[in-house]
């Protein structure tokens, strides 16, 4: 659910929705909750400080299940996949998508640092 929900919500903008990070906001390399669902909260890990960083909210819900369409083999390498072993992925960037590429993508920012993890919680 949460990657639909995730899906969805991006696809609100032609181009897609995005969801930054950036140094000021998160010196400490800390986690945002990025959406929560039930019992299930996806958070997003910033990961590298010396960057300012900007995904699509579609590139996040397909880090968590391989995509809209996926196959077994895509949900198997995605975060669904790790089952009950937990983890956390980097988000999988489609550099192809033209937001990517757009005049409404943030100067100076980069579509990488970001970790995605899917926790309990608690609700």
């Amino acid at each position: 659910y949460i990657a639909s929900y995730l899906r969805s919500y991006g696809a609100q903008t032609r181009t897609g929705q995005l969801f930054n990070m950036a140094t000021v906001h998160a010196p400490d390399c800390g986690e945002w909750s990025v959406y929560a669902h039930g019992t299930a909260l996806a958070l997003a890990k910033y990961i590298d400080n010396t960057v300012n960083s900007s995904v699509l909210f579609a590139d996040i819900a397909n880090t968590i299940d391989g995509g809209a369409s996926a196959t077994a083999d895509q949900q198997a390498t995605s975060l669904i996949g790790c089952g009950t072993r937990r983890g956390s992925f980097g988000v999988q960037v489609n550099a192809s998508a033209p937001a990517y590429k757009a005049s409404t993508y943030p100067a100076g920012y980069t579509p990488d640092g970001i970790l995605i993890k899917i926790v309990a919680s608690g609700a």
